[in-house]
């Protein structure tokens, strides 16, 4: 489990009113240039302003609100509903992480969260950062490891990143995770090594479930000899109706495993190589896709794994 300490001011009875603001859209009588923190009376139009303005713990009217896009944050919120009050992006910018507590218990609906690697010319592929959930209800979530740039003429091009870390804590509801490793950047001399591709990151916790896309595959080495990232890991307490990707990157990668206490994979995909396994008690895999038959060979040894 990951397990990063809820935002100071969790919950409006805990919280000291210096660090909590009321945010309302402007249609309900939010506004920037009269916000106060501590005051309910005096909601701010936009959490980013909030934010700037010391608050930490957010109390959000219904309605549509842009959310956040900073460096690394450490935040709670508490909505009107998550079919009421939606947060448009919470996105981490560089790479480094974001922890979102939702103390109402999927309170609200948060369309994006990023925390995706860097890519940039003549670097190396950023990692992916650590997206923390507690009791989130969110749609996408990226934390992909960056695109290693190709090579400078002599010198072996750059790594990708590597994947990040996605941490379920509580109960969440999430519709897809993106924590792939990044690409090797290419060699463009027709001599000099390829860059490798990142490893793909992990997804790990207590409990996740509604119509889950996971992918952790590992990035494709850039040409010439570099290696390909391995598959990344799943490992959860429960998890339901999930697509799961932990294939290796390119044509060597290796695959990644899945730890999973309870629930029903409907798809698991391995690849391309050797590696990938399965583990857990009540697990249920309708269509496994792999290209070693020693996978297989794997589950058939787990009790009570059906696939």
């Amino acid at each position: 489990m990951i397990t990063t300490s809820p935002a100071a001011g969790a919950g409006s009875s805990g919280a000291g009113l210096y660090q909590q603001a009321w945010v309302e859209t402007s249609a309900h009588g939010g506004s920037d240039a009269t916000g106060a923190v501590g005051t309910p009376a005096k909601p701010y139009a936009t959490m980013a302003a909030a934010y700037a303005a010391g608050a930490r713990h957010f109390n959000l009217g219904s309605g549509t609100h842009a959310g956040l896009s900073l460096p690394g944050f450490n935040i709670s919120y508490c909505g009107k509903g998550r079919w009421n009050t939606t947060i448009t992006s919470m996105a981490c910018t560089n790479g480094s992480g974001v922890s979102l507590v939702d103390v109402g218990s999927q309170s609200a609906y948060i369309s994006t969260i990023s925390a995706d690697g860097t890519s940039a010319a003549g670097q190396a592929g950023g990692n992916g950062g650590t997206v923390a959930l507690y009791n989130v209800c969110a749609g996408a979530i990226s934390s992909r490891g960056g695109d290693g740039a190709p090579n400078d003429p002599a010198e072996s091009a750059h790594p990708g990143g590597m994947g990040g870390t996605v941490g379920i804590n509580g109960l969440c509801i999430v519709s897809t995770i993106d924590c792939r490793g990044g690409n090797g950047g290419s060699c463009t001399d027709g001599f000099s090594s390829g860059g490798s591709g990142g490893n793909g990151g992990t997804v790990s916790g207590d409990m996740l479930i509604q119509n889950n896309v996971i992918n952790a595959s590992g990035g494709a080495c850039g040409a010439y000899a570099s290696p390909d990232g391995i598959g990344g890991m799943l490992n959860l307490e429960y998890c339901s109706s999930a697509i799961v990707t932990l294939s290796g990157g390119g044509t060597t990668g290796t695959s990644g495993a899945a730890t999973v206490s309870k629930g029903n994979l409907s798809t698991l995909n391995f690849g391309p190589t050797n590696g990938g396994s399965i583990n857990g008690t009540c697990i249920f895999v309708q269509n496994l896709t792999a290209t070693s038959p020693s996978i297989s060979a794997v589950l058939s040894s787990i009790a009570g794994t059906t696939y």
